[in-house]
């Protein structure tokens, strides 16, 4: 295999001089790390692009999936559904917002909702609203998850009212999760051994969710493999062997 004659006079001074190998170093790993923050992604849910009243077991808005809805942690399922209000006290960015329950203008029950994504996730955050109850002492957790093991949480309380609440829910890990999950956790003080009483749900809807996406890690691994090539090059122990192949 033979190569342009002025590549052979250069590669000579490429190996001996460490100030030109530390440049194509630093070079290659600016590349990649350009690579990697200009494939990332943010995935945006606020479900304004849907119609009111849509209802499903899933639903999808942004690259989100919103699925898996209970509506008490006795098991009991129940659809997600898109709802609207012109009501700003909740925070949304618009007039739609995802809940439960069927209903095209009220919020629904729910206990637990699974929120997926492809890729990998170094944060999200979401805002939630409801009608404010002064008896009601359930917070609302979001749980990141990287495979089966929860490795952030976030926790609104201020569910307590008699107007209008809204509040933001957000999960960070710098080393990436791969779903999130909502889920109340039972707190109510009214009745907390009875259903009927709400001890184990809030009524409330979501909107605004956003999840920052990664590259996946055989991508950045990309860096890594590429590294060994160019450290062979420069390993001047090395050099009568590549200046015999390339000549």
């Amino acid at each position: 295999m033979a190569f342009p004659s002025s590549f052979r006079i250069l590669l000579p001074t490429f190996q001996n001089n460490r100030i030109l190998q530390s440049i194509s170093l630093l070079t290659l790993i600016w590349f990649s790390l350009s690579f990697s923050t200009a494939h990332a992604n943010a995935l945006t849910a606020n479900f304004d692009d849907l119609s009111p009243g849509t209802y499903s077991n899933s639903i999808t808005d942004g690259g989100i999936t919103f699925s898996n809805l209970y509506i008490d942690s006795t098991g009991d399922t129940g659809f997600v559904d898109i709802a609207t209000t012109t009501d700003t006290n909740f925070g949304f960015s618009g007039t739609n917002f995802l809940t439960s329950g069927g209903d095209l203008y009220a919020m629904g029950d729910i206990y637990s909702m699974t929120i997926s994504f492809s890729g990998i996730a170094t944060n999200a955050s979401l805002t939630v609203g409801a009608l404010g109850d002064p008896n009601e002492s359930n917070t609302l957790t979001l749980e990141a998850f990287n495979g089966a093991n929860i490795v952030a949480t976030d926790t609104y309380s201020g569910f307590a009212g008699y107007d209008e609440v809204s509040g933001l829910l957000s999960a960070s890990w710098s080393s990436g999760f791969t779903s999130l999950l909502l889920v109340v956790n039972q707190m109510d003080t009214n009745n907390p051994s009875s259903d009927v009483y709400g001890d184990d749900f809030l009524t409330f809807g979501i909107s605004n969710v956003v999840v920052n996406t990664v590259p996946e890690p055989t991508t950045v691994g990309l860096l890594f493999v590429s590294l060994p090539a160019v450290l062979l090059l420069c390993n001047r122990t090395n050099s009568k062997r590549l200046k015999k192949y390339l000549t």
